[in-house]
């Protein structure tokens, strides 16, 4: 095996926990939001955002999030 196939390999065998991590990281700010931690899942979104700029995935969920804050606040007013 040559030196630069052992590294691909490396890099590969890592790239599925990153997703997992990703993914873990991208549920737990939607929880935060569904148990009414806006301001949580907001700053976890955007340290997402600032570590994978080029990953759709944390986007939507600020997009999801900003939706889902004012879904909430639409709701709330209703009740009052």
């Amino acid at each position: 095996m040559l030196p630069e196939q052992s590294v691909r390999l490396h890099v590969d065998a890592r790239r599925p926990r990153m997703e997992a991590t990703l993914e873990n990281k991208i549920l737990r700010a939607k929880e935060l939001a569904r148990s009414r931690d806006a301001d949580g899942a907001a700053q976890l979104a955007d340290e997402l955002i600032a570590a994978h700029p080029g990953e759709m995935r944390v986007w939507l969920l600020r997009g999801y999030l900003h939706e889902h804050r004012r879904s909430d606040s639409c709701n709330r007013a209703k009740l009052t």
